[in-house]
């Protein structure tokens, strides 16, 4: 009995080919109540039993993306308001863009929240160390003051105990 998960190979051109236009084909079919059809997990994961690693592999393959790229124009139109007015139902909007029109709003939004993780992080080392440097500040204006208290300690201590001796002429 083998055990592990089952290795995965990249299929051979037939094999894409024919994955391709069943891809094609499920996007194609109307969604049903029963059957939306939102994503494209609904078809790797339900339809096809793979993993989300070998669909990012599958989607990667030159010979593929042909047909990915068909079967997402077509899942696009599930998104809008077809027969209506064919407008974007606003609470999907911009998510659609993003995912479904232009890769390159993708990748303005990615480097933006990149850039705003990168100077928040900045920003917090920053206020990190300004607190490492006002707690150090602070613990040797601390110390300052304990030498000092002991040095005058001391002071009062000498004094003492030469006023208690007796003078001896």
């Amino acid at each position: 009995m083998p055990a592990g998960r089952p290795r995965y190979t990249t299929p051979n051109e037939e094999e894409i080919e024919k994955l391709g236009n069943e891809l094609i084909e499920w996007a194609s079919t109307p969604p049903t109540p029963d059957n939306p059809k939102r994503r494209f997990a609904d078809w790797y994961s339900y339809e096809k039993f793979m993993i989300l690693n070998q669909w990012k592999a599958l989607k990667k393959l030159p010979q593929f993306a042909p047909y990915y790229e068909k079967a997402r124009s077509i899942l696009a139109r599930n998104y809008q308001n077809a027969g209506k007015d064919d407008t974007m139902n606003a609470g999907i909007a911009q998510r659609f863009m993003r995912h479904y029109c232009w890769d390159d709003v993708a990748e303005e939004e990615n480097a933006v929240v990149e850039h705003a993780a990168k100077t928040k992080a900045q920003s917090d080392e920053e206020l990190i160390q300004k607190s490492i440097v006002e707690k150090d500040n602070l613990i040797i204006q601390q110390s300052k003051q304990l030498l000092d208290l002991q040095r005058q300690l001391d002071e009062l201590k000498g004094k003492n105990a030469s006023s208690l001796q007796s003078p001896t002429d």
